[in-house]
């Protein structure tokens, strides 16, 4: 019966990773998952888990918790923390994951740091240790690498790239297709301080899907997210609200036509003084 559970569990990971581009796994947080899971321009406390380039740009550290349920069951569900830190021109990283349940469970420690070079141009590297456990099967422990560098091309107009575990490691004898490498690209459209559109292209497993998010701020206190993504396609909005200046709650959900919905709920706390 437990080996039954197991290799449920099992195909129930590999469908989620190939019809949400894997990025359900991934979680960054609401603000990510509101926004048709687009991350290549977000600048908060998980920015060092999949783009440190931002990090620099932060004007003071940054800690969240992210709590996720994927379709509404227990054993797909993830807990996250993470720690952004800015020391003038550099940003630096920590956060730890935890996704799955006893019998199936995946824990990330990962550190990432940055650099801007100037007012135009950032770049971060990053790495994961992954420990994969799967009940009556085994445990594998990988480490990924992954870089970005992000471009400001004008006031208003951004672009970003990332490149995630570029040798391939993943776990052939536990999940074959498990986080295999991934590359992105993005834009972000931004005219004012209270709107930005992201556009963002992922390609992974020779598989293309492009991301839309879009972000609208009033009042510099509450937040209006929506986002689309168009491989399997799938619909996702949120909101967020700022209080006391330093503190953030976020909520968000997306919604897919055939495997249901994913919940996330995340609190971040702006610490330090501002830079």
């Amino acid at each position: 019966m437990v080996r039954f559970k197991s290799l449920l569990l099992i195909t129930l990971i590999w469908v989620d990773i190939n019809v949400f581009a894997q990025n359900d796994l991934l979680q960054l947080g609401a603000e990510n998952l509101s926004m048709g899971n687009s991350y290549l321009f977000q600048e908060n406390a998980f920015s060092g888990k999949r783009n440190p380039y931002t990090i620099p740009y932060l004007k003071r550290k940054q800690i969240g918790i992210s709590v996720q349920n994927n379709y509404l069951l227990k054993e797909l569900s993830s807990g996250l923390i993470s720690l952004a830190v800015p020391i003038k021109q550099f940003g630096f990283g920590l956060h730890f994951q935890h996704f799955g349940s006893n019998n199936y469970n995946i824990q990330t420690i990962g550190m990432s740091s940055a650099i801007q070079i100037n007012k135009q141009f950032s770049f971060g590297i990053g790495a994961d240790y992954e420990s994969l456990n799967v009940s009556n099967y085994g445990r594998n422990n990988l480490i990924k690498i992954h870089g970005g560098m992000m471009i400001n091309l004008s006031k208003s107009l951004k672009m970003a790239l990332h490149v995630y575990n570029p040798l391939n490691n993943y776990n052939q004898q536990l999940v074959t297709s498990f986080n295999n490498e991934e590359y992105s690209f993005g834009i972000q459209y931004k005219p004012n301080d209270v709107f930005n559109l992201n556009i963002e292209s992922y390609m992974f497993q020779n598989i293309i899907d492009v991301k839309f998010g879009a972000n609208y701020i009033y009042k510099k206190q509450f937040f209006f997210r929506v986002g689309v993504s168009v491989y399997n396609p799938m619909f996702s909005f949120g909101i967020g609200f700022k209080f006391k200046e330093r503190s953030n709650i976020d909520l968000a959900s997306s919604v897919h036509p055939r495997l249901g919905v994913v919940n996330n709920f995340t609190y971040s706390y702006e610490m330090g003084k501002e830079l």
